[in-house]
């Protein structure tokens, strides 16, 4: 069941996610609401899973590159969101996530060299038996972070 949100539910995600770490009482200001009735609000929206709240790291800055590795399972494959969940436990693997079109997922991975990244491919996903064909990007350039407003500035879907 999808959780209702009221206007001030969505002002407090739309804070969190330009400053995950602020205090509900810096967000009285701008609520009208009571300190005690936000954190009410905030531990409903962490207990129903609106909001998850954890550190983001910029990997770019420690010297690593973000690769997007398109997949295409073999016709027929089993169990392909168990695949997916094997996959997402991998050394290096950032996200995994299974689509519908032209290809059946997408794994995203850091690594900090080009042979790192050959090591990966073949330990990994040339020599898996359900994988019929692979694309491998190398991401350069992002205008937003998923989930996360940069000086305000991105879209919050709701």
């Amino acid at each position: 069941m999808t959780p209702k949100l009221d206007d001030k539910d969505i002002k407090i995600i739309k804070i969190l996610t330009n400053d995950g770490r602020m205090p509900a009482s810096s967000m009285l200001k701008g609520l009208g609401i009571s300190n005690s009735t936000i954190i009410r609000k905030l531990n409903r929206l962490k207990k129903e899973k609106v909001v998850e709240i954890y550190a983001q790291i910029n990997y770019q800055v420690l010297g690593y590159r973000y690769y997007s590795i398109e997949i295409t399972f073999e016709q027929g494959s089993e169990n392909i969101n168990s695949h997916l969940e094997a996959m997402a436990e991998l050394p290096k693997v950032h996200s995994v996530y299974r689509l519908i079109g032209s290809i059946d997922a997408r794994m995203n991975i850091y690594v900090k060299s080009t042979e790192e990244l050959e090591e990966f491919i073949d330990k990994y996903i040339k020599s898996s038996k359900v994988i019929r064909n692979f694309v491998v990007n190398e991401v350069i350039y992002s205008p937003l972070r998923l989930g996360h407003f940069e000086n305000g500035k991105g879209k919050l879907l709701i």
